[in-house]
């Protein structure tokens, strides 16, 4: 689109306010002649609303650049929409664009009905003929993953599956878990942690593009060329098929011309989660909430009460349901959903005991590890690759020579004597993410390591 919008075959172009940061936009309006801004939901300029955005307080200093950039010397013009606002909303539009670019808004008010506009009942038909498959599993004891596991072993699969959990330590054990029975299985995370650009591969690469100052434009050769490095390195990270994803989109989005801005701006709006794409032979766990926006065509769902709560609510259950296509089958413990009538519904009454996993694994967070400690073992952690397996005891995580690697925080060792009393116990790490980090308000940045811990159930009892 936006190559018709550059060679003149487009001539409206529908974004969003926040796309208005973005250089490429810049440089695309900067291109054509702009004959006038049109802003739907104008009411969101005014503070005063619930809906109030951050980037509309923006589209004022755009244009104001933009015009500046062009040379203008007539203000490019500018019409408001919207449907909900009150008189002191109105005054708050008014009073911005007057501020902002000096513009006198003529105020159109029109009343509430719509004479043009009727109403038709159009029956809604289904896609698909037959309908699909609905189960809910409901159980009395509090150990759902056994049996959630064993169900999609057991289970005909066709198509893509997503398994959903309440809790992101449930949908990491579920994972692990289904890697355990030889079954392919990701799970969708996030990097709310920390930025895309200082993870260590995206790091490496950036570095291999050598972007100073002086250069705006990445050429074709120092693309290839940092591109084979970066894959060629990290071919054997977990986030291998993330890091392919990423260079394979960012080279869709700008198949001309690279732009430093632009790749700058990519990595920077980018998150992990981003860069996931489906096949049929491999199982996608993930947490409820960031299930959002995705479907599948065979959904599992592990709702356990005992870790959640304030368990998900209505809304977030009925996203979750609405994600499958053709099979939906539930995990559940409680009463919750007891009342659901419909057609086909499959419901079972479980009441056999599951024992816990022989096997548990956390994923270390920024809040695991004892952070500054890290600037005491920089150079075992230059030795690192992501093939390494690490000791653990109840306090670090050591490399094959017995050198600390990190130490845990004070709340992840409360963590673990917490499994301890429920019968598990460290047995060994492997490194999920390198990560560049600096305190707040220093310079020195060094690298920190986020592992995967493993647990494992203590045969002799306690």
């Amino acid at each position: 689109s936006f190559e018709k919008v550059e060679n003149g075959s487009a001539s409206i172009l529908y974004i969003s306010p926040e796309s208005l940061r973005s250089k490429s936009i810049e440089r695309l309006l900067l291109s054509r002649n702009v004959v006038r801004f049109v802003i739907d939901e104008a009411h969101c300029f005014s503070s005063r609303g619930q809906d109030f955005r951050v980037d509309y307080q923006y589209i004022g200093d755009f244009i104001k650049s933009l015009q500046e950039k062009k040379n203008l010397k007539d203000i490019i013009p500018v019409s408001c929409f919207t449907t909900t606002a009150k008189r002191n909303v109105i005054e708050d539009i008014c009073a911005y664009f007057k501020d902002k670019l000096s513009i006198d808004l003529e105020v159109i008010c029109s009343n509430t009905s719509r004479n043009n506009i009727r109403a038709k009942d159009i029956p809604a038909l289904p896609v698909q003929k037959k309908n699909g498959i609905i189960r809910i599993v409901k159980h009395t004891g509090p150990n759902l993953i056994t049996p959630l596991v064993d169900a999609i072993c057991s289970e005909e699969l066709a198509g893509t599956t997503g398994v959903l959990a309440n809790t992101n330590d449930d949908a990491f054990q579920i994972k692990c878990l289904l890697k355990e029975k030889g079954l392919k299985a990701k799970l969708i995370q996030s990097n709310d942690e920390f930025n895309l650009y200082d993870l260590l591969e995206i790091r490496y690469l950036t570095e291999q593009l050598n972007l100073s100052e002086e250069i705006s434009v990445i050429s074709d050769e120092v693309w290839q060329e940092a591109k084979r490095e970066v894959l060629n390195r990290y071919v054997d990270s977990p986030n291998f098929e993330i890091l392919i994803r990423l260079i394979k989109e960012f080279e869709e989005a700008h198949p001309k011309r690279k732009y430093k801005s632009d790749y700058e701006a990519f990595i920077r709006e980018s998150k992990l989660e981003h860069f996931y794409r489906y096949s049929y032979d491999t199982i996608y766990v993930s947490t409820i909430s960031k299930a959002k926006g995705r479907e599948f065509d065979n959904v599992f769902m592990m709702l356990n009460q005992d870790h959640n709560k304030g368990l998900v609510d209505d809304r977030q259950l009925y996203e979750a349901m609405t994600r499958a296509k053709e099979k939906l089958i539930i995990h559940y413990n409680g009463d919750y959903l007891d009342a659901i009538r419909t057609e086909g519904l499959e419901v079972i009454d479980d009441s056999n005991y599951y024992s816990s996993p022989e096997r548990l694994a956390v994923q270390l967070t920024h809040e695991d590890v004892w952070l500054d400690y890290f600037y005491n073992t920089q150079g075992t952690i230059e030795s690192l690759t992501y093939s390494s397996v690490l000791k653990v005891d109840d306090n670090s995580c050591l490399n094959i020579n017995n050198h600390d690697v990190l130490k845990f925080s004070k709340k992840f060792k409360e963590k673990v004597e917490a499994r301890k009393r429920q019968g598990y116990f460290p047995k060994s790490a492997k490194v999920n993410y390198i990560i560049n980090w600096k305190k707040k308000e220093q310079d020195e940045e060094i690298r920190i390591v986020l592992p995967e811990v493993y647990f494992e159930k203590y045969k002799g009892g306690l």
